[in-house]
C-alpha cells in the first residue's frame, strides 16, 4: 500500500474493550495481572495508567509495525469515565495524539466530536449518516459554522454513510466534498451502499474525476490555508459572516462558504430539472468583484446572483485582486509537484499571497524547515500589471531548490505586451472563450526573483470587466427552508427579494405580490403581500407557524415580479413537515392492551424526518400497529415502507401484495431497503393502516411507513386521527 502512495487506518471501536478472540488477549490480561483463564473481556478503562499504557504498547504499537499510518476512533459511549468530569473521548484523543508523535510523524488522528476544545487533536468525522439530498444540503453550513467552536476539520462520510446514491447525487456530494476539509468517501458494508467512484457511469464519472483533478489543484493554496489556521485559529471553511458581518445576507447565505481568505465555495446540493439536466444555485456575493473559478465570468457585489449549471459545474468563485497558486493534476497526494507551479491572478486591485511549504509529514516544521514564497501583482493605472515572485524565505531541505511557474491571468483582454524582469519579451498564449492569458516560465532556483510585466492597451475597471460579458439578471425569489428543529420552531422560512439587473449590474425598480399557502391537513391558508417598487433586496419571513406531530403541513410561496415590461412568476415548495405516518398504537404478541408512540417534537433532529419506530424484542418476537387517517376527498396513495424485521401491511383489513423494492425514501435514503407499496384509491373519510411486524434475529428493531402520492412526495392533505383512547 506504501508503495503506490497509499496510507493505511483502522477503524477502532475501543470501548467494547478486548475479547478472547483477539490476539493480543491473553498478553494484555498478563500485563494487567488479570485471569486470562476465565474468559472474560477486559474492560476499557482509559483513565486507568497501566491500561493506557498496555493498550498501545500491546494493541496498537503491532499494528503500526505491520503499517497502520493512523487511527480512527470510532467512540460511540458517551461522556463518562471512571474520574469524573473526564470525557473518555477527549482523553483517548489526546492519548492517541501523544503517542504519535513517538513515531517522529506529525500526529494525525480521525475522531467523533468530543466536546468542546476536542478540536486541537483529531480531524473530526461526522458520524453515520444518510446519503439524500437533504443531508447534503446540510453540509456546507454545518461545516462552515464548526468554525465558531474552533473545530475547523472536519470530514463526511462523502455519499452520507447509509442507503443508495444515483450517480448525479454521488457526483454533487463529491464536489463537495472537494471543497470541504477532507475528502474521504465511506459507507456502510451494504448492497446499496455504493461509494466507488469508478462504479458510476459516464457522465457522473467524467465530473468526478474533474472534481478530484480540481482538488489537487488546489492543494497548494489549501495548505497555506492550513498554516494560517495553526497560526490564527481561523477554519479553513467559515461562515460569509466571518468577513463580511454588517450584510443581513451573509447570515442567510447557508449554502456557501469562503474557502480560505481568497476563494468562495458554493456546492450545488439540489437536483437538476429533468427536462434540462440543469440546476439553478442562488449565491450571494461580498461587495466587490468576483471571478468563476471554471469559466473566469466577473460578477459584482454585494448581491444575490442565479446561476444555472450542469453536472460537471463546481462554483467556486476568487475574490478581485486574488493570486491562487494551483498544481499540477496528480494521481495522489504524494506526487502533487513542489517544482512546478500555475499562478492564478484574478484582476482587480493590488495583490499578494504568500504560499507556504514543508515536508507534508514530520514536525521538522516546529523546527524551524519551511518555506514562504511571497506573490504579488501590482498596476501602475496605465494598463501595465506586473506579477512578482519574491525569492524564497527560508528553507526546507525536503523541497526542490528550483521550480517552473506558469503565470494565469484570468478574465482579462489580449495584451499589448508581455516582458520579464529585465525587460526582454515572453512567449504567451490567450484563449479568447476563457479571457485566459498564460505565460510558461522555465525552472530556475527560488532564491532568485521573477517578475512577469503584462502591458494592456489600458487599465479596465472592475465594474467595466464584469459588465463586458454579463447580461442582465431578471428578478428572483431565494427562499431558505428550515428544517432544522430548532430553528423551525422559531419561523418555518425566509423569503428574499432580489430585484432585475441590467447588463451593467446595476438594480432595476420592480414591484412583487406574494401569496402565501399554508396546507394544513385539510385546509388552506393563505395570507397576500405587497413589496413596491424595490431596488435592493427584501427579506421577508413566512407567516406561518410550525405545527406539531402528527399533522402534516407544507407551506409554499407564489412571487410575481413587475419591473417595467417584464413580468416573472416563480411558485416555490417548501418540504413536508410531519410526514405521515408521525403516531401508531401498538401491542406486542401476547398483550391485550395497545399503547401509543408517536414521534418526539422536542427529541427530533429536523421535521421532515419520516417517523422510526423503536421496538423492544426482549417484549416479543412479533407486534402490531395500526394508524387511522382521514381524506377531504378520493386520493391515490403508495406506500413506502421499510423494516429490520418482516412487515405485513394492510388497508383497511385488505392485505397488500407486491410490494417494489425503492433505492429510496420519497428522496430520502434509508439504511434499510424500503418497500414500495400501491397505488391504493382511497375514498374520502376514514381509512386505517395495519402493520403485522416480526423482530429480526439481531437488532435493532425498526419499522417506519410513509404515505406518498403520485408525484412521489410525503402525502399533506390528509389528517391522522388522534381522537381514538390511548390505551384499551
Amino acid at each position: 500500500m506504501h508503495a503506490r502512495g497509499l496510507r493505511v487506518t483502522l477503524n477502532l471501536h475501543p470501548a467494547d474493550g478486548v475479547h478472547p478472540h483477539e490476539s493480543a488477549y491473553h498478553e494484555m490480561a498478563t500485563a494487567l495481572e488479570l485471569p486470562a483463564a476465565a474468559g472474560a473481556p477486559i474492560p476499557f478503562r482509559i483513565t486507568d495508567r497501566r491500561f493506557a499504557e498496555h493498550y498501545f504498547a500491546l494493541l496498537h504499537h503491532p499494528l503500526e509495525e505491520q503499517g497502520v499510518d493512523f487511527w480512527w476512533v470510532d467512540w460511540q459511549q458517551g461522556e463518562h469515565s471512571e474520574i469524573a468530569g473526564v470525557d473518555p473521548l477527549l482523553w483517548l484523543n489526546h492519548l492517541h495524539f501523544a503517542d504519535a508523535r513517538r513515531r517522529g510523524q506529525r500526529p494525525l488522528l480521525f475522531s467523533r466530536w468530543g466536546g468542546l476544545g476536542n478540536h486541537r487533536y483529531p480531524i473530526g468525522f461526522s458520524g453515520d449518516t444518510y446519503g439524500g439530498w437533504a443531508t447534503l444540503a446540510s453540509m456546507p453550513h454545518f461545516t462552515a459554522t464548526a468554525a465558531n467552536v474552533g473545530f475547523g476539520w472536519w470530514s463526511h462520510d462523502i455519499g452520507g454513510h447509509f442507503g443508495a446514491v444515483d450517480p448525479e447525487l454521488f457526483t454533487r456530494w463529491i464536489q463537495f466534498g472537494v471543497l470541504s476539509p477532507c475528502v474521504r468517501l465511506h459507507a456502510g458494508k451494504h448492497v446499496l451502499a455504493e461509494r466507488r467512484p469508478w462504479a458510476f457511469p459516464p457522465p457522473a464519472l467524467d465530473a468526478i474525476r474533474t472534481a478530484f483533478e480540481l482538488r489537487y489543484a488546489l492543494v497548494p493554496y489549501l495548505y497555506t490555508m492550513a498554516r494560517h489556521t495553526h497560526e490564527r485559529g481561523v477554519a479553513l471553511c467559515r461562515p460569509m459572516y466571518y468577513a463580511y458581518p454588517e450584510h443581513a445576507s451573509a447570515y442567510h447565505a447557508r449554502g456557501q462558504y469562503q474557502l480560505g481568505d481568497d476563494l468562495l465555495a458554493a456546492p450545488i446540493a439540489e437536483p437538476a430539472d429533468a427536462r434540462t439536466g440543469l440546476v439553478t444555485k442562488d449565491v450571494w456575493l461580498p461587495p466587490g468583484t468576483w471571478y468563476r473559478f471554471d469559466t473566469g465570468e466577473a460578477l459584482v457585489g454585494p448581491r444575490w446572483v442565479r446561476i444555472s449549471a450542469d453536472l460537471a459545474t463546481i462554483l467556486l468563485f476568487a475574490r478581485a485582486g486574488a493570486i491562487v497558486p494551483t498544481a499540477r493534476p496528480a494521481l495522489h497526494l504524494a506526487d502533487v509537484p513542489h517544482d512546478w507551479l500555475d499562478i492564478r491572478v484574478f484582476p482587480g486591485g493590488d495583490g499578494a499571497f504568500r504560499l507556504y511549504e514543508d515536508d507534508g509529514l514530520s514536525e521538522a516544521y516546529l523546527r524551524g524547515e519551511y518555506e514562504w514564497t511571497a506573490f504579488t501583482c501590482t498596476a501602475d493605472g496605465s494598463g501595465r500589471r506586473v506579477l512578482r515572485i519574491e525569492p524564497v524565505e527560508g528553507r526546507c531541505p525536503a523541497l526542490p531548490a528550483t521550480r517552473a511557474y506558469r503565470v494565469t491571468f484570468v478574465g482579462v483582454d489580449r495584451p499589448a505586451q508581455v516582458v520579464d524582469e529585465r525587460g526582454a519579451p515572453l512567449s504567451w498564449d490567450f484563449d479568447s472563450a476563457t479571457r485566459s492569458m498564460q505565460v510558461t516560465l522555465p525552472a530556475r532556483r527560488k532564491d532568485e526573483a521573477v517578475a512577469v510585466a503584462v502591458q494592456w492597451p489600458a487599465e479596465t475597471s472592475e465594474a467595466a470587466l464584469a459588465s463586458a460579458r454579463a447580461a442582465g439578471m431578471p428578478p428572483f425569489a431565494h427562499v431558505i427552508a428550515y428544517t432544522a428543529s430548532n430553528e423551525a420552531r422559531r419561523q418555518l422560512a425566509r423569503l428574499i427579494l432580489v430585484p432585475p439587473y441590467g447588463p451593467d449590474q446595476e438594480p432595476r425598480s420592480c414591484d412583487a405580490d406574494i401569496r402565501w399557502r399554508d396546507l394544513h391537513q385539510t385546509s388552506v391558508t393563505e395570507l397576500r403581500q405587497r413589496v413596491p417598487a424595490f431596488q435592493a433586496e427584501i427579506m421577508l419571513t413566512a407567516p406561518f407557524t410550525l405545527v406539531p406531530p402528527p399533522q402534516p403541513q407544507q407551506w409554499e410561496v407564489e412571487v410575481r415580479f413587475a419591473a417595467g415590461d417584464e413580468r416573472v412568476t416563480t411558485t416555490i415548495k417548501g418540504p413536508v413537515v410531519n410526514p405521515p405516518i408521525q403516531r401508531w398504537r401498538l401491542r406486542y404478541a401476547g398483550q391485550a392492551r395497545w399503547s401509543v408512540v408517536q414521534a418526539d417534537a422536542a427529541a427530533r433532529l429536523t421535521i421532515t424526518e419520516p417517523y422510526e419506530v423503536q421496538l423492544d424484542p426482549h417484549q416479543s418476537s412479533a407486534a402490531e400497529a395500526s394508524a387511522t387517517i382521514e381524506l377531504a376527498e378520493a386520493t391515490s396513495i403508495w406506500f413506502d415502507t421499510w423494516t429490520t424485521g418482516g412487515l405485513s401491511l394492510g388497508i383497511d383489513e385488505k392485505v397488500l401484495e407486491g410490494g417494489e423494492p425503492r433505492p429510496a425514501l420519497a428522496g430520502l435514503t434509508r439504511q434499510w431497503e424500503v418497500l414500495r407499496f400501491g397505488p391504493v384509491m382511497l375514498s374520502a373519510g376514514k381509512h386505517t393502516i395495519t402493520a403485522r411486524l416480526s423482530a429480526p434475529e439481531a437488532a435493532p428493531w425498526v419499522f417506519g411507513v410513509l404515505l406518498v402520492d403520485d408525484a412521489g412526495a410525503p402525502l399533506v392533505r390528509c389528517t391522522q386521527v388522534v381522537d381514538e383512547p390511548d390505551t384499551y
